[in-house]
Order: C-alpha cells, then structure tokens, then sequence
C-alpha cells in the first residue's frame, strides 16, 4: 500500500519556513512571488507586459547572469556574496533584474534564459496552458465525452506515468445524479419510493 495525501506535499515545501518558527521561533512575513533565503527570485512584467519567473540562485548563476547583462560589477560586488546576501539586497538587485526584463518581450527573455542559462518560465494566462507543448506532450490535459455524448469537455490528465504499467482514463465523469439510485437504493437502503419523493420534493 502507499499512502499520501495533499497536504503533506504542502508541508513539504513549507517546511523550512515552519521550521524557523517551531524551532528558532522566527516569523517569516510574506513575500509574494519571492522566495526566502535566495535571490534574486521573483515574477517580473516583460515589454510586452507579460509575467515571467526568474530563479537566479546560486552563485555560478548569478555571475553568468551579471556577465550577460554586462553587469559583472554586481557579480563582484561583496555585499552579493551569495544567496542569503542577495536576499538581504533584494531592493537593490530586484530593481535592475526588473528593468532588465522591462526592455524585452517575454519570449526575448525565455530565449536569453537559455543562453545563459538561467531557470525561468513564463507565467500562463488561464486561457494558454492547455497550448503549452509541454502540456501537450505529456499529456497533463485530455479531452473526454460530456455525459450527454454530445460533446467533449477537457480535465487532467492522469498524473504519474508507470513504464510497465500504462495507464489511461477508462470513462467519463458522470451527469448530475446518474448514480442517484445506485447510491441511495443500494448503499443507503432507501427504496425506490423513496427515491421518486426525494426527487420531486427538489431534495435531491
């Protein structure tokens, strides 16, 4: 048997910051898009006034970023020294990886991510994740049939992929009450009156 639950993926990536209060009693205020103890990090407005996120962290990072943007000074500059350093520096540095992103489009700077390279991804609008090709490739959506037949309505996916095991989603989701006598006749013990009354006093 393997046992999880969503929550505990939340504490996963919460932990550390749980952990500062529950041991050292250190209240971290929030930050946004920013994470902690590492910079620069954060969503920045492109030209053409989309979001991307940027993860510059790490030292070897942070210098090939300083040297694409011709800004090695800020690579030698010892109040960046590292991570925590850059976190501490926020309001100096997240100002000029701002502009720096201000001066291009989004895919201008997906394209520099990849020659530096730096981890960075834009940030989808509701109406463009499903166009993603990686989306696409690993099949995260997938069209299945409305319960009426008549057309088809896109969910997820199925989230883990089994090399011995292939796995596929077998059949739709059910209409509003099509499982009504099957759970109140079967599993709850209601008869088919009681089934027809509840129904026509709008219970269920």
């Amino acid at each position: 048997m393997i046992d999880t639950a969503l929550l505990q993926s939340a504490i996963t990536f919460m932990a550390p910051t749980i952990g500062e209060w529950e041991t050292g009693g250190f209240r971290r205020e929030q930050t946004g898009n920013r994470g902690p103890w590492l910079g620069p990090s954060d969503l920045y407005k492109t030209k053409d006034g989309r979001w991307v996120m940027l993860a510059i962290i790490t030292n070897s990072i942070w210098r090939r970023f300083c040297r694409f943007i011709d800004r090695e000074d800020l690579a030698t500059d010892p109040r960046f020294h590292d991570d925590m350093a850059r976190w501490e520096h926020r309001d100096i540095i997240d100002p000029i990886v701002s502009d720096w992103v201000a001066s291009q489009t989004a895919e201008e700077v997906i394209a520099a991510a990849g020659k530096i390279p730096i981890p960075c991804g834009i940030c989808y609008e509701q109406t463009e994740v499903a166009h993603d090709p990686q989306v696409k490739a690993r099949e995260m959506l997938t069209e299945v049939p409305s319960p009426d037949g008549e057309s088809s309505v896109l969910v997820t996916g199925i989230p883990i992929r089994m090399s011995g095991t292939p796995l596929k989603i077998e059949r739709s989701f059910p209409a509003v009450g099509q499982h009504n006598e099957e759970i109140y006749c079967g599993l709850l013990g209601y008869n088919r009156e009681d089934l027809v009354r509840l129904e026509e006093e709008g219970i269920i």
